[in-house]
């Protein structure tokens, strides 16, 4: 009888350990999930643009195929903030993320670089594919003032760096094209897009 009370214990001990190692399994699934997006729009970070970055780029390396970046941001956006307040901002921000679906691609990534700048990661992507991207996504901008029944129009300067990359290549490289990219979208007037192949 006491070897069967003691055994029931042990029994009892280890299913509620089981529960507990369960539970928490699912608690840190979801602390990942929640780290892994932006908090105001719900779309990727950039912790989790630059883990899937780098597994894209040795995809692209691996496959011998081209990796793109995308970087933009939204042109005046201090306007927004200044004159039209920050809860209008946000708002633009969250419906900027929202215009980023345009991907055919299930491989394409797209995420929130910070602050009013968004990322993409276009793998194995045609010139076609890159300004076909580029046109829905201003075209999905265009929808935003309507929206929000504000008249200022929300456009965007864009960045984009294409390359077939290489084992003795650095990855952050693409990223920086990309990004002065950008600065010469704006440089040129604001929006609009530049493009480099490397």
């Amino acid at each position: 009888k006491i070897l069967l009370q003691t055994l029931a214990s042990y029994l009892a001990i280890s299913i509620k350990n089981a529960t507990k190692t369960i539970e928490l399994a699912k608690l840190n699934k979801i602390l990942k999930a929640k780290s892994e997006r932006d908090g105001l729009t719900g779309i990727s970070n950039r912790r989790l643009f630059d883990e899937t970055y780098v597994e894209l780029w040795n995809e692209a390396i691996k496959k011998k195929e081209p990796i793109s970046v995308v970087i933009f941001d939204i042109d005046n956006f201090k306007h927004f903030n200044d004159e039209l307040g920050h809860l209008v901002g946000d708002e633009v921000i969250k419906l900027v993320a929202e215009a980023l679906d345009v991907s055919k691609s299930s491989k394409d990534f797209v995420a929130r670089y910070g602050g009013d700048e968004f990322v993409a990661i276009l793998p194995n992507s045609t010139t076609e594919y890159r300004a076909e991207f580029d046109k829905k996504l201003r075209e999905n901008l265009k929808l935003i003032s309507k929206k929000l029944k504000i008249k200022k129009e929300v456009t965007i300067s864009l960045g984009i760096a294409t390359t077939y990359p290489s084992k003795d290549d650095e990855p952050k490289k693409l990223i920086y094209t990309a990004d002065n990219q950008l600065y010469k979208s704006k440089a040129d007037g604001k929006n609009r897009t530049s493009e480099l192949l490397l």
